[in-house]
């Protein structure tokens, strides 16, 4: 829905006690499930990854957030290859503004084959977490949902952002790289540069 959505996304469960139950976190690969999509419907994935799709968030009192049009399948402008997945059914807003009525149809059946690459058994992974245990996920790349639970369950959370991680991570792996590495690393290293 932002112009620059959070790259990771932290989440810890503080408590959940008894008699509390349930509330297993769903995990989802939303660059494998595109795969699974592009794989078997190329038009719907190609639909999904042209047409910009419109968001909103209501906000708190005293909050706007501009309204914000995106594809749901966005890529690297240099690779090709899919860099990040936008699908929150929430903040979505009013489809077809300046769409034919062609690709309105053509997005609602993408969206619909979308979302069965999305709740295919293989692509979904569950978890239960426990008190303490937290998650961090990346943002672009991961959905996340949960089953329903009963009881109290405390949970916090925070965001990073995507050029801060990204930048710490690949400080790290210079820092931290193998001798037989030092190769790729220098690689990666010229890759980063490009354009700055």
């Amino acid at each position: 829905m932002r112009t620059d959505p959070s790259g990771l996304q932290i989440f810890h469960l503080l408590s959940h006690p008894p008699p509390g139950k349930g509330g297993s976190s769903l995990l989802v690969d939303a660059f494998y499930a595109a795969s699974i999509l592009e794989t078997l419907h190329p038009e719907a994935y190609a639909t999904l990854s042209r047409l910009a799709v419109p968001c909103h968030a209501s906000g708190s009192e005293g909050t706007l957030l501009r309204p914000l049009a995106q594809p749901v399948f966005k890529h690297d402008a240099v690779t090709g290859e899919i860099a990040q997945v936008r699908w929150n059914n929430e903040d979505r807003g009013v489809l077809g503004k300046g769409w034919r009525s062609e690709e309105v149809e053509a997005w609602y059946d993408a969206a619909g084959k979308w979302e069965e690459a999305v709740k295919s058994a293989d692509a979904e992974y569950w978890v239960q977490l426990t008190p303490g245990t937290m998650v961090v996920i990346d943002n672009w790349r991961v959905m996340h949902g949960r089953s329903t639970f009963t009881g109290q369950r405390r949970m916090c959370g925070a965001y990073v952002g995507r050029d801060d991680w990204r930048s710490r991570l690949e400080t790290l792996r210079r820092t931290f790289a193998d001798k037989p590495k030092e190769e790729e690393a220098r690689k990666e290293h010229e890759e980063w540069n490009v354009g700055w």
